[in-house]
């Protein structure tokens, strides 16, 4: 992936692991990370395929897991 960083992957997996409730979209994670949605879809795509988020339930009213912790 092309200008893949891990920073705003730290970061998204910290903001699920914080979030009481993580169903934030990408937008609203977009402007808490001050970057644009297809960036967090790309950071999105890349954490699940590496198994470190797993999408729970649907698109529309699923929400993002962290699958696992540690020192980001």
């Amino acid at each position: 992936m092309i200008g893949y960083s891990g920073v705003h992957s730290a970061s998204i997996i910290k903001i699920f692991d914080d979030q009481a409730s993580p169903k934030l979209t990408r937008l609203e994670l977009a402007e808490k990370l001050n970057c644009s949605p297809e960036t967090i879809k790309e950071h999105l795509i890349k954490l699940h395929e590496t198994h470190r988020l797993t999408r729970m339930g649907s698109t529309r009213y699923g929400h993002w897991q962290v699958l696992t912790r540690g020192a980001d």
